[in-house]
C-alpha cells in the first residue's frame, strides 16, 4: 500500500513537472516538481529520528509509521499548505517581473518557473495526502500542528483514521 501511495506522488509529481517543461520550455522543471512531490516525505526521517534519538534506522519500523503512535507527534517539518502559499506567490510576483524586457528577466522567468513547480508540486502531494488519509483539515498546516504542540490526537478526526 506504501509503494502505491509512493508511485502516485511520482506520477502527480512527474505529470506536473513535464506539464510545467513543456509551458516553460526549461527540463530541469521535471527535476525540481519530483524533488518538492516525492522527496519531501524525506521529512518522515526527521519524526523517525526524533523518536530512535539515534542514526540507527529499522526500516520495517519507519515505514510502519509506528513512531507516530508511541511518541503522539506528526512533526513533519516539510509538509505545510503554508509552503505552497508562499512558493506560489513568490513564483507569481518573479514570473511578473519577468515581463519587462530588461536582462533580468530571464532570471526573474527562471526563479518564477522553479518557485511554481515547487509549489504546485507540493500542493498535490499535500492535497493527495489529504485525500487518502482524511486527516481534520488544517492538519497540513505547520501552524495548527504547531498550536497543537504536534499532537498526533489532533490529527485525526474524531472517528479515527
Amino acid at each position: 500500500m506504501l509503494f502505491t501511495h509512493e508511485l502516485v506522488h511520482l506520477f502527480l509529481s512527474l505529470a506536473i513537472g513535464i506539464l510545467l517543461a513543456a509551458y516553460f520550455k526549461n527540463k530541469l522543471l521535471i527535476f525540481y516538481a519530483l524533488l518538492a512531490g516525492v522527496f519531501v516525505d524525506a521529512d518522515h526521517l526527521f519524526d523517525y529520528l526524533l523518536f530512535k534519538r539515534s542514526l540507527a534506522v529499522d526500516l520495517k519500523e519507519f515505514f510502519s509509521g509506528v513512531y507516530f503512535d508511541i511518541t503522539n507527534k506528526v512533526i513533519l517539518p516539510l509538509h505545510g499548505f503554508e509552503y505552497v502559499i508562499i512558493l506560489v506567490v513568490l513564483g507569481l510576483f518573479y514570473l511578473r517581473k519577468s515581463r519587462n524586457t530588461t536582462h533580468l528577466s530571464v532570471l526573474n522567468l527562471r526563479k518564477g518557473s522553479v518557485l511554481l513547480a515547487f509549489g504546485i508540486s507540493l500542493f498535490f502531494h499535500l492535497a493527495y495526502d489529504t485525500i487518502y488519509y482524511r486527516p481534520k483539515w488544517p492538519t497540513y498546516f505547520i501552524f495548527y500542528r504547531l498550536y497543537n504542540n504536534f499532537d498526533h490526537n489532533t490529527f485525526w478526526n474524531s472517528n479515527g483514521k
